[in-house]
C-alpha cells in the first residue's frame, strides 16, 4: 500500500511511470539484491523495512552488503505492530488467557511471521522466550500470506501492522490482544500494549524506507529525497497515514551510511 502510494505521487512529480514491481520471498532478500545489483541510475528504488538491517544478523551469508551496497534515500514511517489471535483456532480473548492455553497445549500453538528474520519473526520468539512457551515458527512469503493463513486457522497468531490487519478484522476471525509502542494506539485504544500487560521490551516500532544502489550519484539520491519530501507533506497523504495508523518518518540512518531526509507533516514548524 505504500509503495503504491508513493508510485502513483512519484510518478506525477517526475512526469514519468514509476511502477511497482513486488518482489516477496526469503525475507526481503530477493528484492534487495535485485535492487543493489541494479544500474545505480535511479530507476530502480527498493521499498523495504526493518527487515533489511536484520537479516544480516540472522543468515550467515547474504549476496549483497545492506551497509555497502545500498544507500539509504529516506525513512517513509513508523508503525506499531498488533498481536492478533485467529478466532477459527483460538478461543482467548486476552494476552493472559493466550498465554496460559499455549503453556497447557503448546502443540496447538505457533506464529506466523512475514519471513525469518523480520520483526514479526522476532517479536514471536520474544513472546515465547518471556513466558517460556514453544509456539512453532511459521514464515510466509509477505504480510499477504501470512494474514490468510491466521484467517483460515492454519496459525494461532502473529504480530502484524494494523494495515494489513484492519480488512480483516470486521470478518470477525482476526482478533486483537496487544500492540507493540510505548502507548496504545489511537486506532485501538480498547488495545493494551504488551508493556502495559506486564511485558517490557516490546517497545519498539517498525520503519519503511527507500533505498538505491551505493553508486547512484549524489544528485540522483537527493532529487528523489526532495521529492519524497514534497510528497510527505502533501496534506491528502498526510490523512492518509494518520488513516493508516503510520507516523512519519523521523530522519533515522538505520545504522546505514550517507544521508536521510525529516519527512515534515503539512503544517508542522
Amino acid at each position: 500500500m505504500v509503495g503504491r502510494l508513493f508510485a502513483q505521487k512519484l510518478s506525477e512529480a517526475l512526469k514519468q511511470p514509476v511502477i511497482v514491481d513486488n518482489k516477496p520471498g526469503a525475507s526481503s532478500v530477493i528484492g534487495s539484491d535485485m535492487v543493489a545489483k541494479a544500474p545505480p541510475d535511479g530507476y530502480t528504488i527498493l521499498l523495504n523495512v526493518s527487515l533489511l538491517v536484520q537479516t544480516p544478523s540472522l543468515y550467515s551469508k547474504l549476496p549483497y552488503d545492506p551497509l555497502v551496497d545500498l544507500t539509504p534515500v529516506t525513512d517513509l514511517s513508523n508503525s506499531a505492530l498488533w498481536f492478533a489471535v485467529s478466532t477459527t483456532k483460538v478461543q482467548e480473548r486476552s494476552l493472559k488467557e493466550y498465554v496460559a492455553q499455549a503453556k497447557l497445549r503448546p502443540h496447538d500453538y505457533n506464529y506466523a511471521s512475514i519471513g525469518n528474520g523480520s520483526s514479526s519473526h522476532l517479536l514471536g520468539y520474544a513472546l515465547n522466550d518471556a513466558n517460556g512457551l514453544s509456539m512453532m515458527h511459521v514464515p510466509y512469503k509477505g504480510s499477504a500470506a501470512a494474514t490468510m493463513a491466521l484467517m483460515t486457522g492454519e496459525v494461532s497468531s502473529v504480530f502484524m501492522d494494523f494495515v494489513t490487519l484492519q480488512s480483516q478484522m470486521a470478518s470477525g476471525k482476526v482478533r486483537l490482544l496487544a500492540v507493540t509502542g510505548t502507548r496504545r494506539s489511537p486506532l485501538t485504544p480498547d488495545v493494551p500494549t504488551l508493556a502495559e500487560l506486564g511485558y517490557p521490551g516490546f517497545e519498539a516500532s517498525v520503519w519503511s524506507a527507500l533505498f538505491v544502489p551505493s553508486k547512484t550519484p549524489h544528485e540522483i539520491v537527493s532529487r528523489l529525497e526532495t521529492e519524497v519530501r514534497k510528497i510527505s507533506a502533501q496534506p491528502d497523504v498526510v490523512a492518509k497515514w494518520r488513516e493508516l495508523g503510520y507516523e512519519p518518518g523521523e530522519c533515522r540512518r538505520l545504522n546505514l551510511p550517507r544521508r536521510c531526509v525529516r519527512i515534515t507533516p503539512a503544517g508542522a514548524a
